[in-house]
């Protein structure tokens, strides 16, 4: 007697207490909760769906046998079948908006998770950079356009273009910086994006204006010693003006996702780079725990018994007893869920 199943299918073995009776059979779908068989006119259908780490799950199997022959002997059980189906990883991008005021630190943290943690960091504006210069793209002349013109590229092509760099990444964790900046972002994200992607929420890195007033202007400064051009927003007058942007347009997205509890904060307003690095560790640390996927099986068992009376008799008086010893030998290593359903008659 095997229950060697195929991996990535579902396939179905059957316990059948009149006759005494084992087979295994092919699966009619390979839905882990539909039952797609039906029991005799009246008859009750219990179903459970095992969710079983890959690691055990053939011993898990090897326990199910047994554990169906123990219950197949109490009065009304008919027969017991099971249907085993492989779960996918997920590889749905996960996002972190990584926001905060001009001269912030938001692409220097960036750089410092992308070195130590598995992410990629993409640039609204780097990736309209790398869509202008190609001379394949269908969007690049349209987006000369609208920077010639000095006006906004609109937000539907901006998006676009993060997903599209998203799903072309071996990635699945991501940071973007600098966006969503307004609700016309945020729109626009959720309009072209939608559940494409997993928005984790917002890493805010809270810096007072002085502070990011001082760097941006000591950037410059440094910049011009070393010979290079002085970026011509990295003055007094054009810092000022961003800073109320990002106070009026940016400062509502942020509380936005705080008031969904999604706000992850960073004081950076002092210390090194590397001690604001310090207390950003610890919170993608959380995040990626949360991310870890365990390679399961779901095991789908269908009971069928005379009367939902005899099927409470076995919650109360067996079930701890006959669940018992795979409960302690497969703990954290399994989850459950369960179903009680009437059968109709066959037509």
């Amino acid at each position: 007697m095997s229950l060697g199943l195929a991996a990535g299918c579902a396939a179905g073995y059957f316990f059948n207490a009149r006759n005494n009776t084992t087979t295994t059979t092919a699966a009619a779908s390979t839905s882990n909760n539909t039952t797609t068989t039906q029991g005799s006119d009246g008859s009750t259908i219990y179903e459970v769906n095992c969710h079983v780490d890959n690691s055990v799950v053939d011993e898990f199997k090897s326990w199910l046998v047994p554990h169906y022959k123990e219950i197949l002997k109490l009065q009304g059980f008919q027969s017991a079948e099971m249907f085993q189906v492989e779960r996918e990883v997920d590889t749905t991008p996960n996002v972190l908006f990584v926001l905060g005021g001009p001269g912030a630190g938001k692409g220097t943290q960036c750089g410092n998770i992308v070195a130590n943690y598995d992410y990629e960091h993409i640039s609204a504006g780097d990736c309209l950079r790398e869509e202008r210069n190609n001379p394949n793209s269908e969007n690049g002349a349209l987006i000369n356009d609208y920077i010639k013109r000095g006006a906004i590229v609109p937000v539907a092509i901006t998006v676009a273009l993060l997903l599209k760099k998203m799903q072309k990444s071996p990635k699945t964790k991501f940071l973007i910086d600098g966006f969503p900046r307004n609700a016309d972002n945020l729109q626009g994200w959720y309009d072209v994006v939608g559940d494409k992607a997993n928005v984790l929420g917002v890493l805010f890195f809270d810096c007072a204006e002085e502070t990011m007033t001082a760097r941006l202007l000591g950037r410059a400064d440094k910049a011009e010693k070393a010979g290079q051009a002085r970026r011509k927003d990295d003055n007094l007058e054009s810092i000022k003006k961003r800073f109320r942007t990002y106070q009026t347009a940016t400062r509502p997205i942020i509380q936005t996702y705080a008031t969904m509890g999604k706000c992850m904060t960073v004081d950076a307003n002092a210390g090194s780079i590397d001690a604001i690095f310090a207390a950003v560790k610890p919170i993608i640390e959380a995040i990626d725990a949360k991310l870890v996927q365990t390679p399961q099986t779901t095991l789908t068992n269908i009971y069928r018994v005379d009367t939902r009376a005899q099927l409470e008799d076995y919650f109360v008086n067996h079930a701890a007893r006959l669940r018992g010893d795979g409960l302690k030998a497969f703990a954290g290593k399994f989850t459950a869920d369960r179903r009680v359903m009437k059968s109709i008659a066959k037509v």
